[in-house]
């Protein structure tokens, strides 16, 4: 439990490290995400960097619940994981896409 918290807090702190205000290299694949939106920026650091791919082809779903599969796989993809490592839960089945 502890581990999880860690990893939990280290992912806030590294997000909330994100500039505000972040200059899109690209127009965002999205549907479902304007560059109004007050996530606009957070969106674009994440995807731009490779940790959030979106939900779907052109939807990035950001009104929606994180799973917890969905973090499994972005801290993962933060600290440069493979796809090999066993999963430690009990519950998910080994050919899992995260």
């Amino acid at each position: 439990m502890k581990k999880l918290l860690s990893l939990i807090l280290s992912l806030i702190f590294i997000i909330g490290c994100v500039p505000a205000i972040a200059s899109a290299k690209s127009a965002l694949p999205f549907k479902d995400v304007k560059e109004g939106d007050w996530f606009y920026p957070y969106v674009s650091y994440v995807y731009e960097n490779g940790l959030m791919n979106g939900t779907g082809g052109k939807t990035f779903s950001p009104r929606d619940t994180l799973t917890r599969a969905m973090f499994i796989t972005i801290i993962g993809r933060l600290v440069g994981g493979g796809s090999d490592a066993p999963s430690p839960f009990k519950d998910t089945a080994a050919n899992s896409w995260y």
